[in-house]
């Protein structure tokens, strides 16, 4: 998702106006009306996008804990040696193509293995399942978080929430979100605004939003403003021209 905020129309106007009384008029002179239009666009933006679901969340890490802890060394493979242990709470050992109870009078060498891998599940029980879902559930803000950047990225202060700004991915490997950017462009005739969320442009397991249509709804609501301060500024500009001349 790439759009843009653009301030041209006005200064091409306003050169038209200005041209017989022999001034000069830069886009660049209209960059404070258009900085506010972003921020007030970009909070705009932050409101309208909802976080993701905290209960879809905790049900999913909820899950996935008991994967980190039932399934050593892995769930996602059967390896050679292998601890399950069931909804019981019953260890059982996979090693040389066979399935053992941990309860059981186990040989030597598959206790050796069950001894290696429980104390793996243990280290991995060290993290409580409360602890392991928090650290998780902070990445439900990382929505919000991408129009935070765009903002930053411009050199725009936002008052956001600290929950904001710190939510990061817990991918492990860690993996951060496509990182949200804004540039600024031009400044002679025309000075805009380019921002850049390709974050919000994929549908997942949490989000099913639309940023597209976010950003079109906060730019539409906060242009009328906009428009009249620089129309404002621009009957001033030309007031002055005049007594000027």
């Amino acid at each position: 998702m790439a759009t843009g905020l653009r301030l041209d129309t006005a200064i091409g106007t306003l050169r038209k106006r200005l041209g017989n009384l022999k001034q000069s008029c830069q886009a660049s002179e209209f960059r404070s009306e258009l900085e506010r239009f972003a921020r007030d666009t970009l909070k705009d933006c932050i409101a309208a996008t909802p976080v993701r679901n905290e209960a879809l969340i905790v049900a999913n890490q909820r899950k996935q804990y008991r994967k980190r802890v039932d399934f050593i060394p892995s769930a996602h493979e059967l390896i050679d040696p292998s601890l399950r242990v069931n909804e019981n709470g019953e260890p059982w050992i996979y090693t040389q193509g066979k399935w053992y109870n941990g309860n059981w009078h186990l040989p030597d060498e598959v206790f050796a293995a069950f001894a290696m891998l429980d104390q793996e599940r243990q280290r991995r029980m060290a993290t409580i399942e409360a602890t392991f879902i928090n650290e998780r559930k902070q990445a439900r803000f990382l929505y919000q978080r991408s129009w935070w950047q765009v903002a930053n990225s411009l050199g725009l202060s936002l008052s956001v929430s600290a929950a904001i700004i710190s939510s990061h991915s817990r991918h492990n490997p860690k993996k951060e979100p496509t990182k949200a950017y804004g540039q600024w462009r031009g400044g002679m005739r025309v000075l805009s605004v380019v921002i850049v969320n390709t974050f919000l442009d994929v549908a997942g397991k949490y989000w099913k939003g639309n940023g597209k249509a976010i950003l079109k709804q906060a730019t539409a609501k906060n242009y009328p403003s906009f428009i009249k301060r620089v129309n404002d500024k621009v009957k001033r500009k030309i007031s002055l021209a005049r007594q000027s001349a």
